[in-house]
């Protein structure tokens, strides 16, 4: 969906917390979407907020339409 060239994807973990991020230089979300969590007919991103704070977790999203996106997933130790 993205029409992504690149996608790069961090994961790091210390005694506090586990983390993942993952870029791109695609098309990007709109901050409407970002910030209400779920397009008309759609229940990814909610879903996927709803997944992370099953673990204890949190979930942030960065970018807006255009500029690619960047997605971080926190989890406290020991959840991880």
């Amino acid at each position: 969906h993205a029409e992504a060239s690149h996608v790069g994807i961090e994961v790091a973990y210390s005694e506090s917390q586990f983390l993942v991020t993952v870029r791109d230089d695609g098309r990007g979300i709109a901050e409407d979407v970002i910030e209400n969590r779920i397009p008309s007919g759609h229940w990814g991103i909610r879903g996927m907020h709803e997944r992370a704070t099953h673990v204890g977790g949190t979930l942030t999203f960065r970018g807006g339409a255009g500029t690619g996106t960047s997605v971080t997933l926190r989890i406290p130790m020991p959840s991880a």
